[in-house]
């Protein structure tokens, strides 16, 4: 169910969020999230949360109108 030991989800649960825009070094955590919802990656910049180190939510600071 999980991927990672439970002391590393519990230290997790209570590390900092960094928030930030994305640049082209985020490109294969930005594909692993898409990949994890089963979606495209839209093009453009993406407003990202990281934790630890990796990427664990993203929006799209474009919109395509929808």
């Amino acid at each position: 169910m999980h991927d990672r030991p439970a002391n590393e989800r519990t230290a997790h649960a209570w590390a900092p969020v960094l928030i930030r825009r994305s640049t082209i070094v985020d490109m294969p955590g930005l594909r692993r999230l898409a990949a994890l919802e089963s979606r495209g990656l839209p093009i453009g910049t993406f407003l990202v949360a990281e934790v630890a180190g990796e990427i664990v939510a993203a929006d799209p600071l474009e919109s395509d109108g929808r």
